[in-house]
């Protein structure tokens, strides 16, 4: 008769625990890539591109890659320029970067310095002069800049309205969404994210409120992000979003 019997093991006496270690690797670079005679550049057309040497950074390569007008359709007349990922290794990668332009004398382009110092006049309220009440919260802001930026602001704030009015209502809009258009407003930009991208349901608000103030660049800005995350949960949404914007972009991709 057979009989099966389990021995129990002590780990000490005769067996040795396996080593283990773990690493976290964080390095910083930086990276120049110097484009002479750039004038000559223009005209390349969308989709040309020219693109720096190979560079080593984390025991990975990259280069950067720059289109002089573009991407694609929707950023033609707009530089783009994209940090490309070139080993072969399939180790899951983390980057943080920022493209900084500068002139042939090695000064930051004052597009950039620019826009950071009116995004600095924003939060800090120095010489606001119109408040904007969105949804019971207040944003201070300056006429001018949304004017500039707006053809409806420009109207809203034109000679019909009363100079001595500091307070105007939002309505139909959430002040999270709002805050974001307002930072584009300053600064040409989206506000950063964080880890991961912006969901679904903010850009199609966000859209909504390109479109409704006259911002057209912000609308291509998030109908790219929307093209790039359309799924089965978001599909139908973003299709009804394209029929009522007449959006080519998303209809195309939905």
């Amino acid at each position: 008769m057979a009989h099966n019997a389990a021995a129990a093991v002590d780990p000490g006496e005769g067996l040795r625990a396996p080593d283990t270690s773990s690493r976290h690797v964080v390095e910083s670079v930086t990276h120049d890539f110097q484009v002479t005679n750039y004038p000559l550049l223009e005209g390349m057309r969308v989709r040309k591109y020219i693109s720096s040497s190979t560079f080593t950074v984390g025991g990975y390569d990259w280069n950067i890659v720059f289109y002089p007008d573009g991407d694609d359709e929707d950023c033609a007349g707009h530089a783009s320029a994209f940090l490309c990922y070139l080993s072969q290794a399939k180790d899951e990668v983390r980057t943080n970067l920022t493209f900084t332009m500068l002139d042939d004398q090695g000064n930051v382009q004052a597009t950039h310095q620019l826009s950071g110092r009116l995004h600095r006049a924003l939060k800090n309220g120095r010489g606001t002069d119109i408040t904007l009440l969105v949804g019971g919260r207040e944003f201070s802001a300056h006429r001018f800049m949304l004017a500039a930026q707006s053809p409806v602001f420009e109207s809203l704030f034109g000679p019909m309205m009363d100079k001595d009015t500091r307070c105007v209502e939002i309505a139909d809009m959430e002040p999270a969404i709002f805050e974001m258009l307002l930072h584009y407003v300053y600064t040409d930009s989206l506000p950063p994210c964080g880890e991961g991208d912006y969901d679904a349901a903010t850009m199609q608000h966000l859209l909504v409120g390109a479109v409704r103030y006259g911002l057209d660049r912000l609308k291509v800005m998030c109908e790219k992000r929307l093209c790039r995350n359309i799924d089965a949960s978001t599909v139908m949404s973003t299709l009804a979003l394209a029929t009522h914007h007449n959006s080519d972009q998303l209809r195309m991709h939905a």
